[in-house]
């Protein structure tokens, strides 16, 4: 977003607050945006600064919309360092202004004249979207001093995924990320042009407070006829972080100290105290290395395990408990289940009697993993993804007791010893491939 009136507010911020923070930038621009909002408090003459430049914005001027992009893409620059980091990769970066200078915002807007009017009243001189039919409240799209609000360009966009816009836009490579995977970004000097080709279905993760905005754009797609479109778009809402003792704001500023930068270092030097307790006798590359994994492990499981619809509470003894419900945890029993195969030297040429298995442990556990197919169907069907963390989760506890209670390496006789290894691998692949669909690293030694 290189539009709207957060980046009116941050460019102004960035304009009038000399001394910047010494921080990474993106760091930097929340800082001084909290910063600016106690400024408005004593000078409200900046809020009608603010609104110059918002409509400066939208203009397209050249001066204000460039030192925008410049901004927004240095910040972007930044935040892709940290998904990096936490294994997030993304195929294309859509600008907001380019849906604009493109012409498909304002194709958009063509396309619902018929359900437009102009508001009279306080909202005198606005463009309104005419939802009542729908049983939705109204909807402004244009203010009465010609700009748009952001939802008229979340429904230009939401058009434009479908392939139901005529105009393009023009992409170029964005950069190559660690892992090889490309990155295209929107562009005016963009040379490659494209529009969405058929897409079955639209995911938007976005907060759940923008759940009546979420509302008007998939029913623009209704009102316009795209009843198959409006079916297939789906809001995945979610809650946002808080800690035990509050909830985290962009504009006072208190997520201060509790970045994800700063969470997910914090995380890896936890994790590495832990690591170096657990395997005294490995190399310090080792724990370093391996307590990246885990730190990585335990901040993706805390967000991913919560139900989207609750508020997601970090608290660190949770999310770094190696003994249940925690991304560590199900490492720890991946990495379990990776040293006693490779004790008993792999898995290869086993006679398998599963009528040997007949142990209230083994039973459960072999139950357990025959649900992970509908499990990740469930998951994709529905997308409630904490459904997989929390399978995952009770996969790795039973395992564990299983494990307690069922010698493996010497269990006799030697069918029942082969039994129970072929069981381990199975217990390996399925969580193998449970936080692989997490995202979160598998490591065989921890």
């Amino acid at each position: 977003d290189d539009m709207g009136r957060q980046m009116a507010e941050t460019l102004v911020a960035y304009r009038k607050i000399r001394e910047k923070p010494r921080a990474k930038f993106d760091h930097m621009l929340g800082l001084i945006y909290a910063s600016f909002h106690k400024m408005v408090e004593e000078n409200r003459e900046l809020e009608s600064e603010v609104s110059r430049v918002l409509a400066g914005l939208e203009r397209g001027d050249e001066k204000i919309a460039g030192l925008a992009r410049k901004i927004a893409e240095r910040c972007v620059r930044e935040n892709l360092r940290t998904t990096d980091k936490l294994g997030i990769y993304y195929d294309l970066l859509v600008w907001e202004s380019d849906l604009v200078r493109e012409g498909i915002v304002k194709e958009a807007l063509e396309m619902l004249k018929p359900h437009l009017y102009t508001g009279s009243g306080e909202r005198e001189g606005a463009t309104i979207l005419r939802l009542s039919p729908l049983g939705l409240e109204d909807k402004i799209l244009i203010r009465s001093d010609g700009t748009t609000v952001y939802t008229a360009r979340d429904i230009a966009y939401q058009l434009w995924k479908f392939g139901r816009i005529k105009r393009n836009l023009r992409l170029k490579l964005h950069s190559i990320r660690p892992d090889g995977r490309k990155t295209y970004t929107s562009s005016p000097d963009g040379r490659i042009k494209r529009s969405r080709g058929k897409v079955e279905k639209v995911i938007n993760v976005v907060g759940a407070e923008q759940r009546y905005p979420q509302q008007v754009v998939f029913a623009a797609l209704k009102l316009l006829g795209y009843e198959e479109e409006h079916r297939n778009s789906h809001h995945l809402a979610y809650e946002h972080g808080w800690l035990p003792e509050a909830k985290f704001s962009g504009r006072k500023g208190t997520w201060v100290g509790f970045s994800v930068d700063e969470v997910l270092e914090e995380a890896i030097e936890r994790a590495y105290e832990i690591v170096r307790e657990h395997a005294p006798g490995e190399s310090e590359g080792f724990w370093r290395k391996t307590a990246e994994l885990v730190g990585v492990g335990a901040l993706r499981y805390s967000l991913l395990a919560t139900s989207p619809e609750k508020k997601i509470v970090f608290r660190w003894e949770e999310a770094l408990d190696l003994n249940r419900n925690s991304g560590p945890a199900i490492q720890y029993s991946h990495a379990r289940a990776c040293s006693i195969l490779r004790k008993a030297g792999g898995t290869k040429k086993l006679i398998l009697r599963g009528d040997l298995l007949n142990s209230p442990q083994e039973e459960k556990l072999i139950k357990l993993l025959a649900k992970f197919p509908t499990v990740t169907k469930m998951v994709g069907e529905t997308l409630q993804v904490h459904l997989l963390a929390i399978y995952a989760s009770e996969v790795a506890q039973a395992f564990n007791v299983f494990y307690e209670a069922c010698p493996v390496l010497s269990a006799e006789p030697k069918e029942l010893r082969e039994a129970r290894l072929a069981l381990v691998d199975c217990v390996r692949i399925v969580l193998r491939n449970s936080l692989s669909l997490m995202g979160i690293p598998a490591p065989e030694k921890m």
